[in-house]
């Protein structure tokens, strides 16, 4: 079921507060979408934030999740 993400780009050391409204099923297929990186919600390696995604719960809060590049495969 689609929902509706704001998704910001924190790519760059400057944030820009464009507003890049998507539907999608999940916040990781909004950053997709928007951005076109497959981003994870927790790294290990690298903890540099690549975006973070907003959405509305169906009580009317209003929720947030951070995503970051995902972590090189160990060797």
């Amino acid at each position: 079921m689609f929902k509706q993400y704001r998704v910001v780009d924190c790519r760059s050391p400057i944030i820009q507060p464009d507003d890049h409204i998507v539907a999608a099923d999940t916040p990781e297929q909004a950053a997709r979408l928007v951005l076109g990186e497959n981003l994870v919600r927790g790294s290990q390696g690298n903890k540099m934030i690549r975006a973070r995604v907003y959405s509305d719960s169906v009580s009317g809060i209003k929720t947030m999740v951070r995503l970051y590049a995902p972590a090189a495969p160990r060797r």
